[in-house]
Formats: structure tokens, sequence, C-alpha cells
């Protein structure tokens, strides 16, 4: 059995959004790379979330048919919070950019194997601290992924 992290974090990096960085999981962005455009990166506090496992069949562990579910956190850094004069001049650009991320991960072909992968916001559009604690407007998406393994 082997899941598909690897497969899945590179996908979505591999995916093009105009004016927005996407990032893998060994790109997450300091607070420099953030003021200077939008990024969507791996959340460093609970990427991984809610990881369950149901077997399918009988067997030994490494040959029994497996459905394993978790969730992916993701956050979308739009600017600096305050980098403006007021938060509606940031706001709607941040709802439009977060949008178009949406999309694209919707409609993502570049996934390979038995995976789906279905995007949400989460914790609605705001403030977002950044990993140096830094606060920036934008929201947490997360993505649900079921994968079939054996």
């Amino acid at each position: 059995m082997s899941l598909a992290l690897t497969t899945i974090t590179s996908s979505i990096k591999a995916i093009s959004v105009t004016g927005v960085v996407m990032c893998d999981i060994d790109g997450i962005p300091t607070t420099a790379d953030l003021e200077r455009s939008p990024h969507f990166y791996p959340e460093p506090n609970g990427f991984v979330q809610t990881l369950s496992v149901e077997r399918d069949s009988f067997g030994s562990p490494t040959t029994a048919r497996k459905t394993v579910r978790y969730t992916l956190l993701y956050s979308f850094a739009y600017a600096p919070a305050g980098a403006g004069r007021n938060l509606a001049e940031q706001y709607a650009g941040a709802a439009d950019k977060a949008y178009e991320v949406l999309d694209a991960l919707i409609a993502n072909d570049n996934l390979t194997g038995a995976i789906d992968m279905v995007p949400a916001v989460s914790g609605g559009f705001g403030a977002l601290q950044s990993p140096d604690g830094s606060m920036f407007i934008g929201c947490h998406i997360s993505i649900d992924i079921v994968e079939f393994v054996n």
C-alpha cells in the first residue's frame, strides 16, 4: 500500500492560475514571497487532517483493498492585511483569485491512479496568518481526498 500524497501535491502545484504562485509541500513561502504575489500553499499547521482507512476486502494488510479518506488544508494568501487603503480594496481581488484557484482545482486533470479530489472553502474569507505570524487577506481551502489502494 502506498498513498499518493506526493502525486496529489505535485498535481496541485502544476495547476496554472494567472497571478497566483501554486506551492508544493517543499515550497512553503516566506513572508517576503507572500508580500510580492498571491500564493496557494500547504497549511503548515495541520496540513493532513481526518485520515481514515476502511477495509473493502479480506486479506493481509498488504493485499486487502482499502479506501483511504483524508483532507488536505491549503492556505490562499492574497495580500498583506492593511496593504491597501481599506479592506474592500483587497477583498474583491482576494475573492476573485480564490475562486479562480477553486475552479482550477475542480478541473484538475493532472491526477493519476485511483484518486478523487473535491475542494471547498473552509473558514471563509478574511484575515489569514502566514507561517511566521504575519497577517494576510485570504482563506483556507480544504481538499477532500479519497484513494483506493491495496
